[in-house]
């Protein structure tokens, strides 16, 4: 028990790494929040302001333009100068212009821009068809919209989070979390350090000691995984309570999935730093490793996951920072465990296979050089 509080005293001393593995988390999360914020909360939802001149008669776009009027759009029917005016003066947001090939002219880029955009694509999409139908059956144009519409709730509405819209800027903070508990590499490195003999005068004097190595191995790795485990805790706390995210319909589940990174990226710390590597060599290791993982999760890009999974899928199997990711999406967002459970054993191996290695490069060292 006193290796160990001073174990403790000794490694939330290390001020840098605290800062990596807790405050730098923290602060990128609060920029998510800050960027995603509108998009995030789906209820704070405003229809887009958008004119609609007529320069030529075109019934198929004139009843999508309806369809869509008072839920996604909010629509004024103007002449071409007043409309224009009202883009310069931001009134509305662009300006459809409906002739015989339907045109959109917007005031810069944005979210509301891009569902103006979502808008005439599809009506590009279903213009041929609609055409056809005009001539042939105008009757059933009507029911056409209604397939149409029938089909979008059924395929793109998504259970998510406690019940509510699924949104997919949550892949940013499941890749954070997973960012997160991989940064007690940091901590890890520097208890790794004080625990091989050829590193660093302290580790020299504490392998002389009398005290079993086994012991202060383990003593190491609780003190490290304790310390980010709390860490990653805080900071799920902060994104559900602090920042409105509603991370707490599987809060047992979603903390096995922190103990089980927290392990993982202390324990690869704990190997590097045993490593015979320069000091600067280690972090620039670490640092590069973490970061490059992470983005393949999908933390800079949301979309990266399901690129490499069109690719090289084995390689969102193989990266941890991918399977902690998944694990969270299966856990709050799917209705089928069976891809959770599975993720949760590929990184319980992880962790526990890099802990053993690690294990392996401690005990019962012998140095010929000291």
């Amino acid at each position: 028990m006193t290796q160990l509080r001073y174990r403790f005293i000794q490694a939330l001393r290390l001020r840098t790494n605290i800062f990596w593995g807790l405050f730098f988390p923290l602060a990128l999360a609060t920029l998510f929040r800050i960027a995603f914020g509108g998009i995030l909360s789906s209820e704070n939802f405003e229809p887009v302001k958008t004119a609609v001149v007529i320069t030529e008669e075109n019934k198929e776009f004139l009843e999508m333009i309806k369809k869509v009027d008072g839920e996604t759009l909010t629509v004024s029917y103007l002449d071409r100068e007043s409309a224009e005016e009202a883009l310069r003066s931001e009134e509305v947001s662009g300006i459809f212009y409906c002739d015989e090939s339907p045109s959109l002219v917007v005031s810069g880029n944005g979210m509301q821009q891009t569902i103006l955009s979502t808008v005439l694509s599809s009506y590009e999409e279903y213009g041929a068809i609609l055409e056809e139908m005009a001539e042939e059956h105008p009757e059933r144009i009507e029911a056409f919209w209604e397939s149409i519409g029938n089909d979008t709730v059924q395929y793109t509405r998504s259970v998510s989070l406690g019940g509510k819209t699924y949104n997919v800027t949550l892949e940013y903070f499941f890749a954070l979390l997973a960012m997160a508990c991989f940064f007690g590499c940091y901590t890890g490195q520097a208890l790794g350090e004080q625990s091989a003999a050829n590193v660093s005068p302290l580790a020299a004097r504490r392998a002389v000691s009398p005290r079993h190595k086994l012991l202060s191995v383990l003593t190491d790795m609780f003190v490290g995984f304790t310390i980010q485990f709390l860490n990653v805790l805080i900071l799920l706390a902060y994104l559900d309570w602090g920042l409105g995210i509603d991370l707490s319909a599987h809060l047992g589940g979603m903390i096995v999935i922190v103990a089980l990174g927290s392990l993982l990226g202390v324990s690869f710390g704990i190997l590097v730093g045993t490593m015979n590597v320069k000091e600067g060599g280690k972090v620039l290791l670490t640092t590069a490793l973490s970061l490059v993982l992470c983005f393949l999760a999908g933390l800079m890009y949301g979309s990266m996951k399901q690129v490499i999974e069109n690719s090289v899928p084995i390689l969102n199997r193989l990266n941890p920072a991918a399977v902690i990711s998944d694990a969270f999406y299966y856990l709050n967002v799917y209705e089928d465990k069976a891809g959770y459970y599975l993720r949760l054993a590929i990184l319980a191996a992880y962790s526990f296979g890099i802990t053993a290695l690690a294990f392996i490069m401690l005990r019962r060292e012998r140095y010929d050089s000291i």
